[in-house]
């Protein structure tokens, strides 16, 4: 959400806090299941609104940054938006998110692609929003 918002005061945010609120809806891509995340907020009860949509995390920050709506978005791409007020708190019920690295089929791969893929798959492992809410 924006620093500006009133929900940026609370440590921790609950589905209960966004009713009434527009929430960004993430569209669905390839891999990955945004479904879930909106199954969350709609199996609570709580009644918002969704009239934003993006495919991309860094389109939905920068909407929030415009204070256009709040979201529930992965959290890896936020730290870049923290200079245009963007700020981040854990939610509760945990949302999980799956990554997906392709690699070419037909060509062989390096072994720095390798060692770096080994790297963010120990950086996403290590990665604990609740512990480091605003954490890059």
């Amino acid at each position: 959400m924006h620093s500006s918002h009133p929900l940026a005061g609370k440590d921790v945010i609950v589905p209960q806090d966004l009713e009434s609120e527009n929430v960004l809806r993430i569209l669905p891509e390839g891999e990955v299941d945004w479904d879930a995340t909106m199954a969350v907020l709609e199996n609570s009860g709580v009644r918002f609104s969704s009239n934003i949509a993006t495919q991309s995390s860094h389109t939905g920050y920068a909407l929030i940054a415009q204070n256009l709506a709040i979201g529930l978005i992965e959290p890896f791409a936020a730290h870049p938006w923290h200079r245009s007020g963007v700020v981040t708190r854990p939610f509760e019920p945990r949302l999980d998110y799956t990554y997906v690295v392709t690699q070419p089929e037909l060509q062989p791969v390096s072994s720095m692609i390798t060692a770096f893929i080994d790297i963010l798959c120990e950086t996403a492992a290590s990665f604990d929003s609740s512990a480091h809410p605003d954490a890059p």
